[in-house]
């Protein structure tokens, strides 16, 4: 499964769901400002505040790079 943080206004946010949607790749979605508690598991998960966060099973999509 595939989840993403998101903010509407971030430009990466969005290329990152045009290449979803160019892929077929499903994703849940979270928006930063939807709850301060996404924001925080967001944080805790990553220790990072800038979005996007995307997330493949339990790794960062910066792991899988690698």
């Amino acid at each position: 499964m595939v989840l993403r943080y998101r903010t509407a206004w971030c430009l990466f946010c969005m290329r990152a769901e045009q290449l979803f949607q160019c892929k077929g790749i499903g994703y849940r979605e979270n928006s930063r400002r939807s709850q301060s508690i996404r924001r925080d598991t967001m944080i805790a998960r990553t220790s990072r505040r800038t979005v996007p966060r995307i997330f493949v099973g339990d790794r960062t999509w910066a792991e899988l790079a690698t």
